[in-house]
C-alpha cells in the first residue's frame, strides 16, 4: 500500500493516471473465490472483450447499478475487526476514525480525508 501511494504520489505530478483501478476487480474475484493467477488472466480477457464489443451497451446501465456492483465487492474488503480493536485497546484512537467516516459521508471524500489528517495531528 506504501508503494501504491508512493506511486500515486509521483504520478501526479506528471499527469499519470491512478494505480488504483483494479481494486475492485480484485475483491470481486476474491467473493467469488478464486484462488490461482489464472482467475486475474480470466477476469483481464472478460474486461478486454466486455470493452470492445459492450462499450455502448454500458451507456444504457444506470449508475446505481454500477455503484451497487461496486459498493458489494468492496465490502468483503473492510476491516470491521478493527474498530473492535481499536475501542478495546485505544478508545481516543475511534475520534478520527469516526470524524473521518462521518465528514466523508456529508461533505465528500475530499474534505473528510483532509479533516481526519488535521485530527490526526491534533491528537499527535
Amino acid at each position: 500500500m506504501i508503494a501504491l501511494g508512493l506511486c500515486n504520489i509521483a504520478g501526479s505530478f506528471v499527469q499519470s493516471i491512478p494505480t488504483a483501478g483494479s481494486f475492485t476487480r480484485t475483491a470481486v474475484n476474491h467473493a467469488s473465490g478464486v484462488k490461482t493467477p489464472f482467475g486475474g488472466f480470466f477476469t483481464g480477457t472478460l474486461v478486454l472483450l466486455a470493452l470492445g464489443f459492450l462499450t455502448r451497451t454500458f451507456y444504457f446501465i444506470p449508475k446505481t447499478t454500477l455503484a451497487a456492483v461496486i459498493i458489494t465487492a468492496m465490502v468483503y474488503m473492510l476491516e470491521y475487526h478493527a474498530v473492535v480493536m481499536l475501542w478495546r485497546t485505544k478508545k481516543s484512537d475511534l475520534i478520527p476514525l469516526f470524524t473521518t467516516f462521518v465528514f466523508s459521508l456529508l461533505l465528500g471524500l475530499e474534505f473528510g480525508i483532509i479533516v481526519g489528517i488535521v485530527v490526526n495531528i491534533v491528537f499527535i
